[in-house]
C-alpha cells in the first residue's frame, strides 16, 4: 500500500485539560507519514503550552490573531491544511492507534470516496468508558454510502457520523467545500459538510470504535443541549436538503415522516428545557406546534415518539404540580438517551 501524507489538525480552544491525551494518542499512530497541526483560537489557559512541550517533528502550532469562532476555525483548518488526506480530530478526544491506518486503506481502495467516518467509544472526563456507538442498521461492518442512503439514515436516525472521526481526500476539503457555513448552520455546519460531500461522492463508514469521543457535563454541546429552547440547527440542515432533493422522486413520504419525527422529538426536548426552567407557560404555548405536526399513525410504530407524545399531553393537560413531576422523569429519560447521543 502506499503512504499518502496526512495532515491532522487540531482546532483548540482552552482546552488545557485534554490535549496531552490528544496529541499523544495522534502520536502513537501506527501509520507514520502524518503532520500534526494545531489551529489555535486564541486559548487563554496554558493549552499551546502544554501542546508545544509535546511536539516532535512532525507537529506545527498555528495561532489565529483573534478568536473567530469555533465554525471559523474549522473553516481556517481547512485552509491551511496539507498532504493528500485531512482529518480535523478534536482536541479532547482520544484516538486509538490504528485509526489513521484503518481510514486511509480504506480510501485508498475506494478511490471514489470523498470521506470516512469510524464508530467510537464515548467517554466521560475521567476518561472512563460510558457507551458504545453501535450502528446496528448498518449491515456491512465497512459501508459505503450514496448521498440517497445517507439522508435517509440521517433523518430516521439522526446525525449519526461522528464529526472527530472524518478523514476527507483534502483536495475535496479545499476545492468543494472550503468552508464550514456556521453563518447558515450554527453547530450543525458539520452534517451539511457532510452532505455536500456526499452529493458528489460516496462516503464511508467504518463500523468499528476507533476513537474515544468525550461527553463531559461541562461540554457546549452537552451545555446547549439541557438548556436550548430554540430551535435545532439540525432541523434547518435537513430541510435545506429535503428540499433539494424531493423532486429527485429519492425521497418518500415515509421519509418525510421521519423528518416529522426530528421536530417533534425536538419540541419535547425544548418543552422540557423550559420545564426545567419553571417556564410552564411557554412550554404548553410551544406543544401547540406539536398538535399541529401530529402524525398518529407513525407515532404509534415508534417507541421514542410514544414517549414525546405522553410528554406533551402531559404538558397541554397537566397543571404546575403534575409538571414538575413529570419533568424529572422525562429529565432522567433524556439523560439515558444522552449516554449514547447517537442512538436509535
Amino acid at each position: 500500500m502506499s503512504t499518502p501524507l496526512v495532515n491532522i489538525l487540531i482546532p483548540t480552544y482552552n482546552t488545557e485539560k485534554t490535549i496531552a491525551a490528544t496529541i499523544q494518542s495522534i502520536q502513537s499512530q501506527t501509520y507514520k507519514n502524518i503532520v500534526i497541526t494545531l489551529v489555535d483560537n486564541c486559548s487563554t489557559d496554558n493549552t499551546c503550552a502544554i501542546a508545544t512541550a509535546l511536539f516532535d517533528s512532525r507537529c506545527s502550532l498555528i495561532q489565529n490573531e483573534r478568536n473567530i469562532g469555533g465554525e471559523r476555525n474549522f473553516s481556517r483548518c481547512i485552509d491551511v491544511a496539507q498532504g493528500d488526506y485531512a482529518a480535523i480530530y478534536h482536541a479532547d478526544d482520544i484516538y486509538k492507534p490504528s485509526i489513521v491506518s484503518e481510514q486511509i486503506y480504506f480510501l485508498e481502495n475506494n478511490p471514489d470516496m470523498g470521506a470516512v467516518f469510524t464508530g467510537t467509544d464515548f467517554i466521560d472526563a475521567n476518561g472512563e468508558v460510558t457507551g458504545k456507538h453501535n450502528l446496528t442498521y448498518l449491515s456491512d461492518k465497512k459501508a459505503v454510502l450514496d448521498f440517497s442512503t445517507l439522508f435517509k439514515l440521517i433523518l430516521r436516525h439522526h446525525n449519526f457520523l461522528i464529526c472527530p472521526s472524518a478523514m476527507v481526500r483534502t483536495n475535496i476539503y479545499k476545492n468543494e467545500i472550503k468552508k464550514w457555513r456556521g453563518d447558515l448552520f450554527g453547530s450543525s455546519a458539520d452534517l451539511d459538510v457532510w452532505l455536500r460531500i456526499a452529493e458528489h461522492h460516496p462516503i464511508g463508514v467504518i463500523n468499528e470504535p476507533l476513537m474515544q469521543y468525550r461527553v463531559s457535563k461541562n461540554q457546549g454541546s452537552y451545555l446547549l443541549d439541557r438548556t436550548r429552547t430554540t430551535r435545532a440547527p439540525f432541523l434547518s440542515v435537513v430541510e435545506h436538503y429535503f428540499e433539494k432533493k424531493t423532486n429527485s422522486g429519492r425521497l418518500t413520504k415515509k421519509d418525510m415522516a421521519y423528518l416529522k419525527m426530528q421536530g417533534s422529538t425536538d419540541i419535547t426536548r425544548r418543552t422540557l428545557n423550559l420545564m426545567q426552567n419553571d417556564q410552564f407557560s411557554e412550554a404548553k404555548k410551544l406543544t401547540n406546534h406539536f398538535w399541529k405536526e401530529l402524525n398518529f399513525r407513525f407515532f404509534l410504530f415508534n417507541k421514542k415518539s410514544i414517549r414525546n407524545l405522553i410528554l406533551i399531553f402531559c404538558v397541554t393537560a397537566g397543571n404546575n404540580f403534575i409538571l414538575r413531576r413529570v419533568t424529572r422523569y422525562f429529565t432522567t429519560y433524556f439523560l439515558s438517551e444522552r449516554q449514547n447521543i447517537f442512538k436509535n
